[in-house]
């Protein structure tokens, strides 16, 4: 059965531009269409903050709902001028303009409004590490262009969509950029994007500038499928349970590993096949000799077992035994140092 609108509701009417359906109601969120709406409604001259207090919203979100259609070219901030000429501190109100239209031609009227933090910077170039992030020689997509290649394509129109629920808010103009980018630029198959951002975020890492790191690393590994993604999130995700296991044998319990412990860690259970039994035991001769947690000593005694062909702990503990029977001080027993794993003591 069909719904039709009650007549009585068109007493009172603005226009909306066709535009703002017809290539944005995909892609904008929510917050970003209430906003617009409230404003359409107005004709000109809301404050943001009146926006947000409409809406029930904080500043902050109007404000980010705002970029969106910021960087779509839609709506841009106009300034007041002081008598002297410079800019008034405060945010002033918006204004419907018919001036402006956007990047391709329209005979519908826009809003403006800008928000300059919402403007990319170029990022530094870093020597010697191939990755276009990071030199930032890949091209960028404006929302407006990203708009037009959503069109095109189903599959961009559906990534962002996607990508909206994964972060569970609107998408910023710079993660807009990074999606399409993944897709178009990187070559990542639809799936691939997905599984990657849904990692990073699994971590704690929303940051595009982190993300597109680690999209650019997996991209000069080849890692664009969803096949290959699958297998990297599940060797990044047991990398990540050995390195948790090998800090609480460290006893490093208030911080995130740096990345030289990172090395150390990856060198002693993949290149040695060292357990966290044996790095535990290591862990003590190290206290036990320079009285603080060594990861150098601890390398060298690890290097030494591995050259030694040592893989089990009673293989260490008889090494490490040798010589010192019957002195003061002397290594764990096999049963004792297990009993300290399983403690959590370690």
């Amino acid at each position: 059965m069909p719904y039709q609108i009650e007549s009585g509701i068109w007493s009172s009417v603005f226009a909306v531009p066709a535009q703002i359906v017809d290539r944005h109601i995909r892609l904008c969120g929510p917050l970003s269409l209430k906003v617009l709406l409230v404003m359409l409604r107005n004709g000109g001259g809301t404050e943001p903050e009146q926006l947000a207090e409409i809406l029930g919203q904080s500043a902050a979100d109007v404000r980010d709902a705002l970029g969106y259609w910021a960087a779509c070219g839609i709506v841009r901030h106009i300034p007041d001028l002081s008598e002297s000429g410079a800019p008034d501190t405060e945010m002033p109100p918006v204004y419907i303009s018919y001036a402006n239209t956007p990047p391709a031609s329209t005979e519908t009227p826009i809003l403006s409004y800008t928000v300059e933090e919402d403007t990319p910077k170029p990022e530094k170039k870093k020597e010697g590490r191939k990755v276009a992030a990071v030199s930032g020689t890949r091209p960028r997509f404006s929302v407006y262009e990203i708009n037009i290649m959503a069109e095109s394509d189903t599959n961009i129109a559906a990534l962002l969509q996607e990508s909206q629920l994964l972060f569970g808010k609107p998408l910023t103009p710079h993660i807009s950029d990074l999606v399409a980018a993944m897709y178009s630029y990187y070559g990542f198959a639809p799936e691939a994007v997905l599984m990657l951002i849904q990692y990073c975020l699994s971590i704690g890492k929303e940051n595009a500038r982190y993300i597109e790191k680690v999209a650019a690393d997996w991209c000069d590994r080849g890692v664009i499928t969803h096949e290959k993604a699958d297998e990297e999130i599940r060797r990044l995700t047991k990398e990540r349970e050995t390195e948790s296991q090998i800090k609480r044998v460290l006893c490093i319990y208030d911080r995130d590993l740096i990345t030289k412990e990172r090395d150390y860690i990856r060198v002693w259970t993949q290149e040695y096949a060292m357990d966290k039994t044996l790095i535990g035991i290591a862990y003590e001769k190290s206290v036990e000799s320079t009285g603080r947690r060594n990861l150098a000593y601890i390398d060298k005694i690890l290097a030494s077992w591995h050259r030694k062909n040592i893989k089990t702990a009673a293989e260490a503990l008889r090494e490490s035994d040798q010589g010192k029977k019957g002195k003061k001080g002397a290594s764990y027993e096999l049963s004792e140092f297990e009993d300290m794993l399983s403690g959590g003591k370690l």
